[in-house]
């Protein structure tokens, strides 16, 4: 497991009890617990005391709030109704994760009764239609610290998604609705930017590109091709001045990705097809950062594109 990669996975931690129950025992799981998500590279952040009642637990999403986290989890270290868990998952912008304290069964009375707290809160967030994950296992399974590390990456994608900026150069072409925008859409789900471009202005802006630059550009890609001399050399002028040109309106707009109808438009002005262009960019060529490209633009394929990357 890479340690490294979860340094910056941060959980909100939120332990829920009845005093009625073993605290001691509670006590013990709740500590194992946290030793073992922060061993493993997670960030935690929560109260510093365990959650015994609704004020306690509407004070603890309070202070989450000024903290944003990747993934709520919600440490059922004893039996308690859902009006914590409820109160929680209401005030939280996070995915959440129920973790329920395995308890061996002895003929006595229950010492935590945790199964039986978890299976009231995800009954009441079903009803309430919260998603949500869980497990019913001791700190130590490492396969419950993998599920809690794939749910909060989701939920760091999530978060990042929001300050996310693509760009749409055109809009698609009739008959491929498979790549129709929905801006209010794309915005009400994940919360990225769309910011909308003109065909026109990329051409303007491939045509000014000097000889140079392309000719750079040109030098730069013999370097990873041995076969661009086999090419005919007017489409492939013209696709490395629209790479350039792509790429200045990328740096300029701060994009993530980008959508760009090449059909016909890009055969009848510039005499190339963009996609050659477009690969350049996904490639990473040039860049600091890969960015993300779909033809005809298809804003949907760079969105998927971006969270697989960012993944």
């Amino acid at each position: 497991m890479d340690v490294n990669r979860m340094k910056s996975l941060r959980i909100g931690f939120l332990p829920i009890v009845r005093v009625q129950f073993d605290m001691t025992l509670a006590q013990e799981m709740i500590k194992s617990a946290q030793e073992h998500l922060q061993a493993n590279g997670f960030e935690l952040v929560g109260p510093a005391q365990p959650i015994s009642d609704l004020q306690a637990a509407q004070v603890a999403v309070q202070k989450l709030s000024m903290s944003p986290v990747d993934l709520v989890l919600i440490y059922q270290a004893t039996f308690a109704d859902s009006s914590m868990v409820v109160a929680i998952t209401e005030a939280v912008d996070a995915p959440v994760f129920l973790w329920g304290v395995f308890e061996a069964w002895t003929g006595e009375r229950l010492r935590l009764n945790s199964l039986c707290g978890i299976n009231l809160a995800g009954h009441a967030l079903t009803l309430r239609k919260f998603q949500y994950d869980y497990a019913y296992t001791l700190p130590q399974d490492p396969e419950v610290i993998e599920k809690i590390r794939n749910h909060a990456l989701a939920g760091s994608l999530r978060r990042r998604l929001k300050t996310a900026r693509l760009g749409v150069v055109g809009e698609h072409p009739n008959g491929m609705d498979t790549c129709h925008l929905d801006e209010p859409r794309l915005r009400e789900m994940f919360g990225v930017q769309i910011q909308h471009i003109e065909l026109d202005d990329v051409f303007i802006r491939a045509r000014s590109i000097s000889e140079s630059r392309i000719v750079h550009t040109r030098t730069l890609l013999n370097t990873h091709l041995d076969n661009l001399q086999t090419l005919d050399q007017v489409p492939l002028s013209g696709t490395l001045s629209v790479y350039n040109a792509l790429k200045e309106i990328t740096s300029e707009h701060k994009l993530d990705g980008l959508a760009v109808r090449c059909w016909p438009e890009f055969f009848t002005e510039m005499g190339c097809a963009a996609c050659g262009a477009m690969s350049m960019l996904s490639d990473g060529f040039g860049q600091a950062t890969p960015v993300p490209c779909s033809c005809e633009a298809d804003i949907n394929g760079t969105l998927t594109q971006l969270m697989l990357q960012w993944l």
